[in-house]
């Protein structure tokens, strides 16, 4: 019983860590394309 929640618990810091990642990268590529945007 107790592993099954320390599994699950695991599963969604993956997850979070997973999806925070992803924004970070999405919201640098934004910057990237804002910058050439602003280049021209």
């Amino acid at each position: 019983m107790r592993r099954e929640r320390d599994d699950a618990l695991n599963q969604v810091a993956e997850e979070r860590q997973k999806t925070f990642m992803a924004k970070k990268n999405f919201r640098e590529e934004i910057n990237k394309v804002n910058k050439k945007t602003n280049d021209i």
